[in-house]
């Protein structure tokens, strides 16, 4: 008895290659802002709002799990 025939490998190669491109694209903006921004560095805005929203819930998580 043959596996139930399902014909995804196109999917996934179109995929795989949508995903490919997208990673490559990020790649150059970044290396674009990279360049652009070495001759004109800006100064960084460090503001309350984002430690605390990346370090409050994995405090709350860990304390909740133990």
């Amino acid at each position: 008895m043959s596996p139930i025939p399902t014909d995804t490998h196109r999917a996934e190669f179109f995929s795989a290659v949508l995903e490919g491109a997208m990673i490559f694209f990020a790649a150059l903006l970044i290396l674009r802002e990279a360049y652009h921004g070495f001759p004109a560095p800006r100064a960084l805005d460090l503001r309350i709002e984002g430690p605390i929203a990346n370090g409050v819930p994995p405090c709350a998580l860990s304390y909740s799990v133990s």
